[in-house]
């Protein structure tokens, strides 16, 4: 497969986690860096790094029923740049009853420019059922809670240093841009491929705000399983 054309000096963090028998619940961020390129121990170190950043912070916000597994670290300066695996298994700490697997807050995130399609977000597992306040919402408190959690988490990581690798600010990375009809030429059906964009857009990420309502990742009931 044809590599993805690199964004420059940025890193990529796959926080890898154990929801019930589910070992394909990701979440994934972007971060900047300064200095290196980071060597494979470099990138290890920093994604150990991302492992106590959620232990602090997103951890207290999991139910102890779930488990960050790993964080997959790649350099995406080139397509040869560094990667490793650090290998975390960390409990969620908060207690109460757990959510569907499903369940989760969705958090949105500024950047400096609007798109067709919304914000960046992400999908943290989080929240028990005492931060319900109905079937579809979450608690005041909660969403709080959350939005606190998300920009801590992000500074914390932003301030790791390896080696001569110092990361920096949390980042979108848009590698598409709209679609393109393409037809099937036995059925005569059409379908939208994603266009790749030449370079990447990468912005700054500027702020953190989760949503209300409940968020849902149905694949994580492993409904077609």
């Amino acid at each position: 497969m044809t590599p993805l054309p690199s964004p420059g000096a940025v890193l990529k963090f796959t926080m890898v986690y154990n929801i019930g028998t589910d070992l394909t619940a990701i979440n994934r961020q972007f971060f900047a860096y300064i200095g290196g390129p980071p060597a494979e121990s470099d990138v290890n170190n920093l994604a150990n790094h991302v492992a106590d950043a959620w232990s602090s912070f997103m951890a207290p916000l999991c139910t102890a029923n779930y488990q960050m597994e790993s964080v997959e670290g790649v350099d995406l300066a080139s397509d040869v740049g560094a990667e490793s695996t650090y290998v975390a298994a960390i409990d969620g700490t908060r207690g109460g009853d757990p959510l569907s697997a499903a369940a989760c807050a969705v958090v949105s995130m500024s950047i400096g420019r609007r798109y067709r399609g919304g914000k960046p977000r992400t999908y943290w597992p989080l929240g028990v059922s005492s931060d319900l306040l109905n079937a579809q919402h979450w608690t005041t408190d909660f969403i709080g809670d959350v939005n606190t959690a998300a920009s801590d988490f992000a500074a914390f990581v932003a301030a790791g240093v390896s080696g001569g690798t110092a990361l920096g600010p949390q980042l979108n990375v848009s590698y598409y841009n709209g679609f393109l009809a393409v037809e099937n030429p036995l059925t005569g059906r059409y379908r939208n491929v994603p266009v790749l964009r030449t370079s990447p857009e990468v912005n700054p990420i500027t702020g953190w705000a989760c949503k209300p309502e409940v968020g849902s990742q149905r694949r994580r009931n492993q409904q077609r399983s």
